[in-house]
């Protein structure tokens, strides 16, 4: 085992439980990725993973609530 004999087991089981974490975060933010995105054809990882998915089942994105406290704030604005 060469150069591994000048580190103890306690050195070496927290240098893998490490690794282990950032593997396990690297792919909780993909699949966070993909759960939340409203596109059908989805590229992780420079084309690594790939996914086409039909996204038929999914509400429309409302963005006219966002438009509409932007205007109510604008009206404030004006007010003040």
């Amino acid at each position: 085992m060469g150069l591994l004999n000048s580190f103890t087991i306690v050195e070496l089981s927290s240098a893998l439980v490490a690794v282990i974490g950032v593997v396990s975060m690297c792919c909780k933010s993909n699949l966070q990725q993909i759960q939340r995105s409203r596109c059908e054809n989805i590229n992780c990882c420079c084309g690594f993973f790939k996914c086409h998915r039909n996204i038929e089942g999914l509400p429309p994105i409302n963005n006219e609530s966002e438009e509409e406290e932007e205007k109510e704030e604008e009206k404030n604005d004006e007010k003040v």
